[in-house]
């Protein structure tokens, strides 16, 4: 045996190692020759003795390997042939794995791509991680996104891109430029960094469909102060990104509590960057992720990675995964990493309507709120959004107390002013939860330690207690009526107070964001399975008011009709009907006698909306249809409609439409009657005779001093004495407010608000005064 050693290049075929080695008397290795790849080293070859046969053994070594073959001879030289599987993973050591590519090789940016094949085909999607070095959730995302399992297309994932930038967790390298503004800008144009140009290749060679280019921002871009870009898709638009990104915007900021952390979809990347440049010149569809730093790590790679997810199963490259069917809602974090860290659940309907929240557990020691809460998460909705708090004090729960040794009472800690803050970082983050969602209603649910209505002492105890706003009056005192129906001895029944606490949830929520807020609260002297059910009975209730659920057998039982009066004919105009299922006075509001007076109708039309705690409401918003449509008093070719009502005990109305009204004013037995009307100056003008800002009513002993409260409440706004309302009496003969009153007995009047004033304010004033007079019927 005979050892030569060649120090210098081994060539390398891409299947076989071919060496032609030229002998002279068998002696010694005179050269190597090949016509392929060449790999710089050091190899020996050592060769067995020739016994004159066709085949020579040798043994070949390779810095470091040794390999045993045979040279061939064939006329004068003999070959060598070693199989590439053989010596590839020891001449080129990165090929041990066929799936990853380098790039940029032997220079300081050095660094691997992934390439992940399904058997089946389909589009190339390709993720990027860390151009920029300090964006940390990127590149550690793209390490989890290389492991990923496709079933269709191409996966071509670059966790590192920019490695020396990584290394020092920078944006760049100092002297170096921004990596992500060295692509090419136009088709004729190279990139102004190797790099970069190697990545554009490979985009290129690849033939890329869809690239995400993940970086991450310093601040929340939607409400940061400067130019932050944390929580966006930055988009080029180029075929189907526009579309995909906002759904995933969309997706993502379902999950997200807090509005002012939201992400947001921008346009146009920076020239010269990845996402700009290949969507620009070579047509993908690429985009920018912008996660931000403020959150924590692990969210913000969760982002990452749902939004990489999100694109493979949106063009069919991975499976979409069914959630269980139990979570219908999401689950956010209050008062995270302390010891009053709580959840709270995110119901959301198929279709859009109010926003309802229900909280528990504020007090430790009210058990049946609590546990009511933990049912309620479990609700389906068929509409709008319903939030669940079921233990808003934890550690006062765990102790079963009202509140913590040493801590502060949590209902009185809420903010007190629209400009102040909460006392606790609980309530703040409460608070805080309630101002974005936009609640419509919260039912904050306690326990009192005795019934009110037959307590000794101040017990709050089967109470319902309400800060007058909005609608809340009605619904507490139409739920309170109907729980009561259900108990038989008086001495336990509900209650309806006003005025929670100052610093209390529902004072705070009502006074400063404008939410129907009130307090429930049953009373521990029931057994807790009574607390849960009145607790549970209530939450229904609300949101069967609010069309949020269905109910097989309300117990609230308003309901709403429409009638058309003078059907069949040319006047044929609608009367809403709004009973509330309690008994109480009937009140009836027109609008639109006259056709030109636009506030009466705009203003009735938004009273049909409303919800009478007790008795039944009419509306007819658009009385004279006909002048409505031409915008005129009265309608083409017809007289003054308010001129045709009986002006006798005995008589009748002179035109159709006028006994169609007379006719509801009688079947429904009306106790009050409100004709909105506006006059065309303001009544304390001097120089002319018109109406505007007075109210006009047929005088007796109920009516007058409403109307008189009507007058006084108005006039509170008025900031000119020639814009202040005035009293006046007895409508005009053959008015229907002056036939309801004199004729049938009913409190009416006519309420004029005046054209002088824009018409946000005359609808305010119709309002204003239809308000009142529903507080004074005790129907608000």
């Amino acid at each position: 045996m005979q050892k030569v050693r060649h120090q210098g290049k081994c060539m390398l075929s891409s299947v076989i190692l071919a060496i032609i080695l030229v002998f002279v008397a068998f002696v010694g290795l005179e050269e190597v020759k090949a016509a392929t790849d060449t790999y710089s080293g050091t190899f020996d070859i050592t060769i067995g003795d020739n016994d004159n046969s066709k085949e020579v053994p040798i043994e070949f070594n390779f810095n470091g390997s040794t390999f045993e073959s045979f040279l061939t001879l064939s006329g004068s030289d003999y070959n060598l042939t070693i199989p590439s599987s053989l010596i590839d993973p020891i001449v080129n050591p990165e090929l041990e794995d066929p799936n990853k590519i380098v790039l940029a090789r032997d220079t300081d940016y050095e660094t691997e791509m992934y390439v992940i094949e399904s058997e089946v085909p389909g589009p190339t999607v390709m993720v990027v991680g860390g151009i920029h070095g300090h964006g940390v959730a990127g590149y550690k995302a793209a390490e989890k996104v290389k492991d990923f399992e496709i079933e269709r297309g191409t996966l071509l994932v670059l966790p590192e891109a920019n490695k020396p930038a990584i290394d020092i967790n920078q944006r760049t390298v100092s002297g170096e430029p921004d990596m992500n503004r060295v692509f090419p800008k136009s088709d004729n144009e190279n990139a102004d960094h190797f790099l970069a140009q190697e990545i554009f290749d490979v985009i290129e060679e690849y033939d890329v469909d869809w690239l995400m280019d993940m970086h991450e921002g310093h601040d929340y871009h939607i409400s940061s102060s400067d130019r932050a870009f944390g929580q966006t898709f930055i988009y080029q638009p180029v075929g189907e990104t526009q579309e995909f990104v906002e759904k995933a915007n969309d997706e993502l900021n379902r999950t997200i509590l807090r509005s002012s952390e939201h992400f947001s979809v921008l346009r146009f990347p920076a020239h010269g960057s990845l996402a700009r440049s290949t969507a620009e010149i070579l047509g993908v569809n690429s985009f920018i992720f912008e996660s931000t730093l403020k959150d924590d790590l692990d969210t913000r790679i969760d982002y990452q990675i749902r939004t990489v997810t999100m694109l493979l199963q949106e063009i069919n490259m991975k499976e979409i995964e069914e959630k269980p069917v139990e979570e219908n809602y999401n689950t956010f974090t209050l008062a995270r990493d302390t010891d009053y860290e709580t959840e709270m659940y995110v119901i959301e309907g198929e279709v859009p309507g109010p926003t309802v929240m229900v909280v528990g557990g504020i007090h430790g020691h009210g058990v049946a709120g609590y546990k009511t809460a933990e049912k309620v998460k479990d609700f389906e909705i068929e509409r709008g959004t319903l939030l669940v708090l079921p233990e808003a004090n934890k550690p006062a729960i765990d102790i079963n107390q009202r509140t913590v040794s040493g801590e502060p009472d949590m209902n009185r800690v809420f903010p007190r002013s629209d400009n102040g803050n909460a006392d606790h970082f609980l309530a703040q983050e409460i608070f805080d939860v309630i101002e974005e969602y936009d609640v419509d209603w919260l039912m904050d649910m306690h326990e009192g330690h005795d019934y009110h209505i037959s307590s000794s002492d101040r017990a709050f105890g089967q109470t319902f207690i309400y800060q007058p706003v909005g609608e809340t009056q009605g619904f507490v005192e139409r739920a309170n009526a109907a729980l009561n129906r259900s108990i038989t001895n008086s001495s336990e029944h509900f209650s309806v107070l006003r005025f929670p606490a100052h610093g209390s949830l529902t004072r705070s929520t009502a006074e400063i964001l404008g939410v129907n807020s009130f307090i429930f609260e049953s009373t521990l002297k029931d057994d807790l399975d009574t607390r849960i059910d009145y607790q549970i009975r209530t939450v229904t209730m609300l949101l069967h008011q609010l069309n949020m659920i269905e109910v097989s057998d309300p117990e609230i039982s308003e309901t709403r009709e429409v009638e058309i009066l003078a059907p069949g004919t040319k006047y044929a105009t609608e009367l809403y009907i709004i009973d509330s299922g309690v008994p109480g006075p009937t009140v009836l509001i027109v609008g639109g006698i006259h056709g030109s007076e636009i506030a009466g109708y705009h203003a009735a039309n938004k009273v049909k909306e409303y919800s009478p705690n007790k008795g039944t409401l009419l509306v007819i918003p658009e009385a004279n249809k006909l002048a409505i449509e031409a915008n005129r008093r009265s309608a083409p070719g017809e007289g003054d409609l308010n001129r045709e009502f009986p002006t006798t005990r005995t008589g009748n109305p002179s035109h159709v439409l006028a006994s169609a009204i007379y006719d509801v004013v009688k079947d429904y037995d009306v106790d009050w009657l409100m004709d909105m009307h506006e006059g065309f100056d303001f009544h304390r003008n001097p120089s002319t005779n018109s109406v505007g800002q007075t109210v006009i009513h047929y005088p007796n002993s109920e009516m007058t001093p409403v109307a008189e409260r009507m007058v006084s409440e108005l006039n509170t706004n008025a900031t000119r004495s020639l814009e202040r309302f005035t009293l006046l009496t007895y409508p005009v003969q053959g008015s229907l407010a002056r036939s309801a009153g004199q004729h049938l007995g009913v409190n009416s009047f006519i309420f004029e608000s005046c054209m002088k004033q824009d018409l946000s304010t005359r609808i305010d004033n119709q309002l204003i005064a239809t308000d009142i007079l529903l507080e004074e019927a005790g129907m608000r």
